[in-house]
């Protein structure tokens, strides 16, 4: 299965928020294109 993981912390607490994904650990926000860059196989 395919995941969003934060590039700056490798969390995989990220919630989609406002049209947004919001890293939970330390509240960085990501688009949804740049999310979709960041998207691994775990």
């Amino acid at each position: 299965m395919k995941q969003l993981v934060c590039e700056m912390c490798s969390s995989k607490e990220l919630v989609k928020q406002d049209g947004v994904f919001v890293c939970q650990s330390h509240i960085i926000k990501y688009s949804i294109e740049e999310a979709c860059g960041k998207v691994k196989n775990g």
